[in-house]
């Protein structure tokens, strides 16, 4: 059984929404927003995003595999990344 456990990514994601700013800096972070803070459709690469997120909170996929898959979701579903890496 794989522990569970937050993985830190290597440098932030930052989401812009029609609100606010949004910082998202490790797995367990996206996990969360793509959970509750998600708008608009879940399509496919948002469920990819959370099953690789969730992968890598229990050490079965590399943090930095989850945070692509979370920028490409995030992109797809129109929010503006801002992303250095």
């Amino acid at each position: 059984m794989a522990i569970s456990r937050d993985r830190l990514w290597d440098e932030a994601v930052v989401l812009q929404t029609p609100r606010r700013l949004v910082t998202v800096s490790s797995s367990r972070d996206a996990v969360i927003f793509l959970r509750k803070y998600w708008r608009g459709r879940k399509e496919e690469l948002h469920g990819c995003a959370l099953e690789v997120c969730q992968r890598s909170i229990c050490g079965l996929a590399h943090p930095d595999a989850a945070r692509q898959a979370f920028i490409s979701a995030a992109r797809k579903a129109g929010f503006t990344v801002k992303s250095w890496i």
